[in-house]
C-alpha cells in the first residue's frame, strides 16, 4: 500500500513538471542569462543597483506565473521574458558606456595638459554623474556632446593663438621698424607739453570759469522765472517755490565756490609765469 502511494506521488510530480509550458522554460533561461549579465557588470566595476532592482521584480513575477502554472492555471511569461531581455540589453549599453567613458577620461586628461578646458568642466562632471547614477544611455549621449564642445573649444583657442602669434609678429616688426620714430615723437610731444604747459593750463582754467559763468547765468534766469510764476502769475504753490528756490540757490553757491577755487589757481598760474619771466630777464642781464 505504501509503495502504491509513493508511486502515485511520483507520477503526480512528473505530471506537474510535464505540464509546464515551453514559455516557462524560456523565461527561466532568460533569467539565468540576466543573472550572468549582472555578474559580468559587477566584475567590470559597473553599478548594478538599477539592474538588480529590475531583476528582483522580474524574478518575483516569474515565480508568480510559475505558481499559477503548477496549480494548473495559465501562466503568462511574456513580461518576464521582455524584462529579462531588457536587463541583457542594459548590460550591453552599460559596458559600451564604461568603455567609452574610459577612453573619454584618458582623452580629457591628456588634452587638459595643453588646452584650457575650464569651460567644459560642468559637462565633464555631468558625464561622470550620469555613469555613477547608472544612466548609461545618457552617459553615451553626454560623452558625444562633450566631444563636440571640446572640439569647438580647441578651434576657438587655436584661432586665438593664431591671432596672438600673428599680432605679436606684426607688433614686433612695427616697433623694430618704427620704434625710434615713435620714441622721438613721444619725447618731442612731452617737451612741447612742458614748454606750453602754463598756457595750456591757463586756457583750461579760463574755459572752466567761462562754463561756470554760463551755468550761473542759466540758474539766475530760472530763479527769475520761478519768482514770476510765484509772485505774478501765482501758478505754483509756496512749498514748490521754496523747494526749487533752495535747490537753485544751492547750485549757485556751489558754482561760486568752484569759481573762487579756479580764480585762485589762475592767479597762481599768472604768478608762476611772472616768476619765470623775471628769471629769464635776470639771466639775460647776467
Amino acid at each position: 500500500m505504501k509503495k502504491l502511494i509513493l508511486i502515485l506521488c511520483v507520477l503526480v510530480l512528473i505530471g506537474n513538471l510535464s505540464a509546464l509550458s515551453n514559455e516557462s522554460f524560456t523565461a527561466k533561461e532568460k533569467l539565468q542569462i540576466a543573472q550572468q549579465d549582472i555578474n559580468e557588470m559587477v566584475e567590470r566595476g559597473i553599478g548594478v543597483n538599477r539592474v538588480n532592482e529590475s531583476y528582483q521584480e522580474t524574478y518575483t513575477l516569474y515565480l508568480g506565473q510559475l505558481a499559477l502554472e503548477q496549480q494548473g492555471a495559465y501562466g503568462n511569461y511574456k513580461v518576464v521574458i521582455q524584462q529579462a531581455e531588457g536587463i541583457h540589453e542594459l548590460k550591453q549599453v552599460a559596458i559600451q558606456a564604461s568603455d567609452e567613458l574610459q577612453v573619454f577620461l584618458e582623452f580629457y586628461s591628456d588634452l587638459n595638459k595643453t588646452t584650457d578646458l575650464n569651460s567644459v568642466e560642468e559637462e565633464y562632471n555631468e558625464v561622470l554623474a550620469s555613469f555613477e547614477g547608472e544612466r548609461f544611455e545618457e552617459t553615451l549621449m553626454l560623452i558625444e556632446s562633450t566631444y563636440d564642445l571640446i572640439s569647438n573649444v580647441q578651434s576657438s583657442q587655436t584661432a586665438v593663438r593664431a591671432f596672438y602669434n600673428a599680432t605679436s609678429k606684426n607688433l614686433k616688426w612695427f616697433f623694430e621698424t618704427y620704434g625710434l620714430t615713435i620714441l622721438i615723437v613721444i619725447v618731442v610731444g612731452f617737451v612741447i607739453v612742458l614748454i606750453f604747459w602754463t598756457p595750456i593750463r591757463k586756457y583750461l582754467l579760463k574755459k572752466r570759469l567761462s562754463n561756470l559763468v554760463i551755468q550761473k547765468g542759466a540758474l539766475n534766469k530760472l530763479i527769475k522765472e520761478l519768482q514770476i510764476s510765484y509772485f505774478k502769475k501765482q501758478n505754483i504753490s509756496e512749498s514748490e517755490y521754496r523747494i526749487k528756490l533752495e535747490k537753485f540757490s544751492t547750485f549757485i553757491r556751489e558754482i561760486n565756490r568752484q569759481t573762487m577755487v579756479l580764480n585762485e589757481e589762475l592767479y597762481k598760474v599768472k604768478k608762476e609765469k611772472e616768476n619765470i619771466a623775471a628769471k629769464n630777464i635776470r639771466k639775460k642781464r647776467k
